[in-house]
């Protein structure tokens, strides 16, 4: 087997990669070399343990003075090893936070230059910028060319020994005994042991070493990284993650729609349904500043569409900022909506390629795939990211906050009426323009009225999920109609635009630097999404009258004048 330095087992070039790893706090770490060098072979769940080696870690950890890597969800470390020769220099960017053991991570590595990269580590940070791998790419696209500062420095003696299995190699045990360091702060001392699976292995071939291991030598799991545990409860050196985010990111996370009370006032239905989508807004946040999954900005527009619709549907027993409120939410989602808009337009190219029957139309989709991911990554520095870098932005996290707050003296009495029978005409209101619109789209054929149709059922599912538990059944039955409905007209309208745009494209002057190939290829697709929409038509009828006979039951048997409460 090739030699390897300490802590190399599932670190290298490239990535993503998943880090799977057993921590543990050691606080006598003597007992666990002792215990672990009375194996060589036949150690618990038959495997054998090779003889120890060292290293020496040297870690510093960076971020900006915005804290915009650990808003991300990320950690960075550049790692100094010296196993005896010349040191070695890495940059790893690391995702935080865990979960049950085995602790899951998801990393991306990159070495760094050894010469340079020792002086710009003395200085505080290396010159990461014009780093061309995974950590430097991702690390311009989230920091945005801002200047980096030490956040935490590690030293760590690491004692490693690999596990094995018939041969191969499993996993590899860390000892660590680490000094950790904030600037300008004390040391204080951290022994750590870790587990780490290798790339492929799976993690039950290891557990019963593991538990022989905790049993027999009274090891308690590590409730945190060395990051976290040298930054301490805060999360951060300096304390300088705004207010307003610090309450938004603090709400837990509910299941949406929010359960509301049945004899709930208006504040209180208010704030209960405000808290979801404000959870989910910043918790979305580090997804959609990293990138790499479209999920994350989709959902932080879902959840200002469910901030809007909660404002507007309890806007009578709610602050007057709460009017100035739902237009900084249209403000917000404009500024994500490019690299949505970019986003859904590249899965759908990649799903065609992925259909393709031959490996030539594949390829010949691939610069339209890479002109795609140029203007999203174009949009996510030109707009997304500072905006949510801004003021503005934190100022809209902190106004919602306070208004999820359940306080007493609120200023409007409306505050107080009950809400399932306060919020009956503006259901009315909602479900007769969803009504008239639908049969309008019917009557016409025409997208334009479909795409107002769909408006108009979103904003009456929106409005019935911000109080649906209030209305039992046939409030929870008329969102399961919507739901379809709205997701059939939105398939319609963006298979349609996605033929458009691919049109557009083709016709246009980035399109006169596309090989011929591809533009043929352009054409394909686009008959294939009006195809598709086509055929979505047809599916049209029968989801729009459930969700019609659902809404009429809905309104007579709860919201009509003598309904039920």
């Amino acid at each position: 087997m090739a030699e390897r330095g300490a802590g190399e087992l599932t670190s290298a070039a490239g990535g993503p990669r998943d880090e799977i790893e057993w921590q543990f706090d050691a606080p006598d770490p003597d007992a666990v070399e002792r215990w672990l060098a009375t194996y060589r072979t036949g150690a618990p769940g038959g495997l054998d343990i090779s003889p120890a080696r060292r290293a020496l870690l040297s870690d510093r950890y960076l971020d900006t003075e915005e804290e915009l890597l650990r808003r991300a969800g990320y950690g960075l470390r550049v790692r100094r090893t010296l196993t005896g020769g010349a040191p070695s220099l890495e940059a790893t960017l690391k995702s935080l936070g865990g979960g049950t053991a085995p602790v899951r991570r998801v990393e991306f590595t990159e070495p760094l230059d050894a010469e340079e990269g020792e002086r710009g580590l003395d200085d505080g940070a290396p010159s990461l910028g014009r780093a061309a791998g995974p950590v430097g790419a991702r690390l311009r696209a989230v920091t945005g060319g801002r200047p980096l500062r030490v956040i935490l420095d590690v030293d760590t003696e690491r004692t490693t020994r690999a596990l094995r299995s018939g041969g191969a190699e499993l996993a590899e045990i860390a000892i660590d005994r680490s000094t950790l360091a904030v600037p300008a702060g004390p040391r204080r001392r951290l022994d750590r042991i870790e587990v780490e699976l290798a790339v492929g292995s799976a993690p039950g071939a290891a557990q019963g070493f593991v538990h022989a291991l905790t049993d027999a030598c009274s090891l308690m799991p590590s409730r945190s990284s060395k990051l976290e545990a040298g930054l301490g409860p805060s999360g951060g050196a300096s304390g300088g993650v705004p207010a307003g985010r610090r309450r938004a990111e603090g709400r837990a996370t509910r299941r949406w729609p929010p359960a509301i009370r049945r004899r709930a006032s208006m504040g209180e239905a208010a704030a209960v349904a405000l808290r979801v989508p404000l959870s989910a807004l910043a918790s979305s946040e580090s997804v959609a500043r990293e990138g790499s999954d479209p999920e994350g900005v989709h959902q932080m527009r879902v959840a200002t569409r469910r901030l809007q619709a909660v404002l507007s549907l309890y806007a009578p027993a709610l602050e007057p900022a709460a009017g100035a409120l739902r237009g900084e939410l249209r403000w917000l989602r404009r500024e994500l909506g490019d690299v949505r808009d970019l986003d859904t337009h590249l899965e759908r190219v990649e799903r065609h390629q992925a259909a393709a029957a031959a490996g030539a139309d594949r390829a010949a989709l691939a610069p339209l795939a890479d002109l795609l991911r140029r203007r999203r990554d174009d949009a996510r520095r030109e707009r997304l990211l500072p905006a949510l870098d801004g003021e503005r932005y934190l100022g809209l996290l902190s106004g919602i906050a306070s208004l999820a707050e359940e306080r007493s003296g609120r200023p409007r009495p409306e505050a107080a009426t009950r809400a399932s029978a306060a919020l009956r005409p503006a259901l009315q209101r909602r479900g007769r323009a969803f009504v008239k619109a639908l049969r309008r789209a019917r009557r016409s054929g025409g997208a334009d009225d479909r795409h107002r149709a769909r408006i108009r059922a979103k904003q009456l599912r929106y409005a019935l999920e911000c109080s649906g538990s209030l209305y039992g059944r046939s409030g929870r039955r008329a969102i399961e109609a919507l739901r379809p409905l709205q997701e059939l007209l939105g398939a319609e309208r963006d298979a349609l635009l996605a033929a458009r745009s691919l049109t557009s494209l083709a016709a246009g002057p980035e399109g006169g630097e596309l090989p011929e190939p591809t533009l043929r290829a352009m054409n394909d697709h686009a008959a294939g999404e009006s195809q598709r929409a086509r055929e979505l038509l047809a599916e049209l009828p029968r989801a729009s009258a459930r969700a019609a006979r659902r809404w009429r039951r809905l309104r007579r048997r709860r919201l009509s004048a003598h309904g039920g409460s």
